[in-house]
Protein backbone atom coordinates (compact mmCIF):
# COMPACT_ATOMS: atom_id res chain seq x y z
CA UNK A 1 0.00 0.00 0.00
CA UNK A 2 1.19 3.58 -0.56
CA UNK A 3 2.09 5.98 2.20
CA UNK A 4 1.25 9.57 2.34
CA UNK A 5 3.97 11.57 0.36
CA UNK A 6 5.09 8.83 -1.63
CA UNK A 7 6.04 8.92 -5.90
CA UNK A 8 3.67 6.46 -7.51
CA UNK A 9 3.18 6.84 -11.20
CA UNK A 10 -0.24 6.96 -12.95
CA UNK A 11 -1.69 7.02 -16.60
CA UNK A 12 -1.96 10.20 -17.60
CA UNK A 13 -3.22 9.13 -20.85
CA UNK A 14 -2.68 5.98 -23.28
CA UNK A 15 0.91 6.83 -24.01
CA UNK A 16 1.91 9.06 -20.66
CA UNK A 17 2.73 7.90 -17.32
CA UNK A 18 3.44 10.93 -14.79
CA UNK A 19 4.89 10.59 -11.65
CA UNK A 20 2.64 12.08 -8.47
CA UNK A 21 2.81 12.45 -5.20
CA UNK A 22 0.19 9.95 -3.11
CA UNK A 23 -1.94 11.86 -0.45
CA UNK A 24 -4.48 9.40 0.55
CA UNK A 25 -7.01 6.84 0.13
CA UNK A 26 -10.58 7.99 -0.68
CA UNK A 27 -14.10 6.28 -1.09
CA UNK A 28 -15.20 7.26 -4.55
CA UNK A 29 -18.05 6.43 -6.97
CA UNK A 30 -16.64 4.00 -9.82
CA UNK A 31 -18.15 6.16 -12.70
CA UNK A 32 -17.15 3.93 -15.27
CA UNK A 33 -20.79 4.58 -17.26
CA UNK A 34 -21.39 0.87 -17.00
CA UNK A 35 -23.50 -1.23 -14.65
CA UNK A 36 -21.19 -0.73 -11.83
CA UNK A 37 -20.87 2.72 -12.12
CA UNK A 38 -23.07 4.09 -8.63
CA UNK A 39 -20.94 1.56 -6.95
CA UNK A 40 -18.35 2.77 -4.07
CA UNK A 41 -14.87 2.03 -4.94
CA UNK A 42 -11.31 3.04 -3.23
CA UNK A 43 -9.85 5.62 -5.28
CA UNK A 44 -6.76 7.99 -4.46
CA UNK A 45 -6.43 11.71 -4.14
CA UNK A 46 -2.36 12.60 -5.90
CA UNK A 47 -0.74 15.83 -5.82
CA UNK A 48 1.51 17.52 -8.46
CA UNK A 49 4.00 20.76 -8.59
CA UNK A 50 3.23 21.49 -12.49
CA UNK A 51 0.90 18.73 -14.12
CA UNK A 52 -3.07 20.11 -12.61
CA UNK A 53 -1.89 23.53 -12.01
CA UNK A 54 -3.83 25.85 -14.33
CA UNK A 55 -1.95 26.27 -17.81
CA UNK A 56 -2.37 22.49 -18.39
CA UNK A 57 -5.45 22.12 -16.61
CA UNK A 58 -7.84 24.07 -18.61
CA UNK A 59 -11.26 23.49 -16.06
CA UNK A 60 -11.86 24.23 -12.54
CA UNK A 61 -11.32 20.69 -10.48
CA UNK A 62 -14.43 19.68 -9.02
CA UNK A 63 -14.65 17.85 -5.50
CA UNK A 64 -13.51 20.54 -3.42
CA UNK A 65 -10.01 19.95 -4.33
CA UNK A 66 -7.19 22.76 -4.35
CA UNK A 67 -5.23 23.02 -7.32
CA UNK A 68 -2.56 20.63 -7.77
CA UNK A 69 -4.25 17.94 -6.60
CA UNK A 70 -6.34 15.76 -8.44
CA UNK A 71 -9.10 12.72 -8.25
CA UNK A 72 -7.52 8.68 -9.54
CA UNK A 73 -10.56 6.88 -9.84
CA UNK A 74 -10.74 3.78 -8.87
CA UNK A 75 -10.62 1.76 -12.22
CA UNK A 76 -6.75 3.47 -12.60
CA UNK A 77 -4.23 2.03 -11.30
CA UNK A 78 -1.51 3.47 -9.57
CA UNK A 79 2.23 2.13 -9.58
CA UNK A 80 5.32 1.70 -8.01
CA UNK A 81 7.77 2.17 -11.09
CA UNK A 82 6.88 3.63 -14.13
CA UNK A 83 5.02 1.03 -16.08
CA UNK A 84 7.10 1.75 -19.51
CA UNK A 85 10.31 0.24 -18.28
CA UNK A 86 11.44 -2.04 -21.03
CA UNK A 87 11.72 -5.64 -19.72
CA UNK A 88 10.23 -5.56 -16.05
CA UNK A 89 7.02 -6.04 -14.27
CA UNK A 90 5.56 -3.14 -12.76
CA UNK A 91 4.02 -3.84 -9.60
CA UNK A 92 0.61 -1.98 -8.94
CA UNK A 93 0.18 -0.45 -5.55
CA UNK A 94 -2.61 -2.56 -3.70
CA UNK A 95 -5.43 -0.90 -2.19
CA UNK A 96 -7.06 -0.77 0.87
CA UNK A 97 -10.51 -2.46 1.31
CA UNK A 98 -13.51 0.15 1.14
CA UNK A 99 -14.69 -1.02 4.59
CA UNK A 100 -10.90 0.03 6.00
CA UNK A 101 -11.02 4.00 3.87
CA UNK A 102 -12.90 6.39 6.29
CA UNK A 103 -15.34 8.44 4.21
CA UNK A 104 -13.63 11.90 3.20
CA UNK A 105 -14.00 13.99 0.40
CA UNK A 106 -17.76 14.23 -1.58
Amino acid sequence: MAKKGQRVYMWWSASETHRVKFIRWARMRMSTGGDDTNKLGVGAIVWSEWLFRQPLMNRRQRHGLRAGYCRVEPYHDLYRKNPYRYGYKTPKVRRPKLKDVKRSIR
